[in-house]
């Protein structure tokens, strides 16, 4: 980045007119992760320019200790745990984060956690000595005789939504938290959804990229072809914008069967979560997490209530 004149030279009479007005024509190749993400900038390519404020300057990296490319080559092993490994980890099911926008039906309000509420959750988490932890751990504690942290929980968005990235990135980033986002692949760009080049900013802000299907369907019923279609598409569409394999799934409503199962173990899925409750994962079923779904109206004390569930 190219050097900036002495500040104090700048912040004379005149001087923040001055700064303005080189920041204002100051282009950086900053990479999009080391700029706020609730910071006004205009972009072009690979280049970001700099508004009219004197007071805005690139910031520091986020304090998330994951390394910009956390993708680690994985598979199931030749032989599985006997007995099967089973882990207590409490798996949390979020949607949308943020406020619910006017006139919005049920559904909607119910699958909204504000960003207090998520905030303060985060925020226990952190005081409590809870751990969460990625994909890639709960994998290797189930299957590869790896440790986990003490506490350990995880924490999952479905569906790919917008404000996971405007309002719940920024709060797993304040407390240093990975988090798994589970991506609907035909849905991406979409009125609402998250763009494919935010998807690549979360993974190297430290979080997991999953699939959610490519059109959210009941895999359950659909045909042969269309299953294939929606598990093996949405990897190879969301792998080829990553650059890797993607291991982790989601179930669109929690249903599945046998017959999905069986595609999953084709396309290369290592985990995938339903929306049964509980916390007890096993290496049994790998492809049958268990999660918490947590609510518009959950708050704080009905968060600390899960955690103390058996």
């Amino acid at each position: 980045m190219p050097q900036l004149p002495m500040i104090t030279n700048l912040m004379r009479p005149g001087g923040k007119l001055m700064l303005a007005l080189l920041l204002a024509s100051l282009a950086t190749a900053l990479p999009r992760s080391q700029v706020q993400h609730n910071t006004y900038k205009i972009t072009t390519g690979n280049f970001a320019f700099f508004a009219l404020n004197p007071n805005l300057l690139p910031v520091s990296p986020s304090p998330v200790k994951t390394p910009a490319n956390h993708f680690e080559a994985l598979a199931l092993p030749k032989t599985t745990p006997h007995p099967a490994k089973t882990l207590s980890v409490p798996i949390f099911m979020f949607h949308h984060a943020g406020n619910a926008p006017p006139g919005a039906d049920p559904v909607r309000r119910d699958l909204t956690v504000s960003a207090a509420d998520l905030d303060a959750q985060m925020k226990y988490l952190k005081s409590a000595g809870y751990h969460p932890i990625t994909q890639t751990q709960l994998f290797k504690a189930l299957f590869m005789g790896g440790g986990l942290p003490s506490k350990p929980v995880l924490i999952t968005f479905d569906d790919g939504y917008l404000d996971n990235f405007s309002q719940a990135l920024p709060i797993l980033v304040k407390y240093g938290f990975p988090a798994t986002f589970y991506i609907i692949s035909g849905r991406v760009g979409g009125r609402g959804y998250l763009s494919w080049e935010q998807i690549k900013v979360m993974e190297k802000d430290g979080m997991d990229i999953g699939s959610h299907t490519v059109n959210h369907q009941d895999l359950s019923i659909v045909s042969a072809a269309d299953l294939k279609h929606e598990l093996g598409d949405s990897a190879k569409d969301i792998g080829a914008h990553l650059g890797h394999p993607v291991y982790w799934f989601c179930y669109p409503s929690g249903r599945f069967n046998a017959r999905v199962l069986q595609v999953e173990n084709e396309d290369g899925y290592l985990l995938a979560a339903t929306e049964k409750w509980g916390r007890k994962q096993s290496s049994d079923a790998p492809l049958a997490l268990s999660r918490y779904r947590i609510r518009n109206t959950t708050g704080l004390e009905g968060f600390k209530n899960i955690l103390q569930l058996s």
